[in-house]
């Protein structure tokens, strides 16, 4: 499993409560990016169903402030 090695990762994970919030930074955790697949573990599947309603907010987020993390989706785990 790929880790949030390298500069885009690393800045991804310090800034992920400003992507998500506060809140919901408390119940979600980037795990890992691979292949543009970037993870996130989630407290519960209620917080993993909250986060994919968010997906593409996130995600857009993702690539305007961070292009090189090259994220190309997001799979949340509960």
């Amino acid at each position: 499993h790929a880790t949030l090695a390298g500069l885009g990762g690393a800045a991804l994970l310090a800034a992920w409560p400003e992507l998500v919030g506060a809140d919901t930074a408390a119940h979600s955790e980037p795990v890992g990016i691979e292949e543009g697949v970037l993870t996130v573990q989630c407290d519960s599947t209620a917080w993993a169903t909250q986060l994919r309603i968010m997906r593409a907010e996130i995600l857009t987020t993702i690539l305007r402030r961070y292009p090189e993390a090259e994220v190309a989706a997001i799979r949340f785990i509960g």
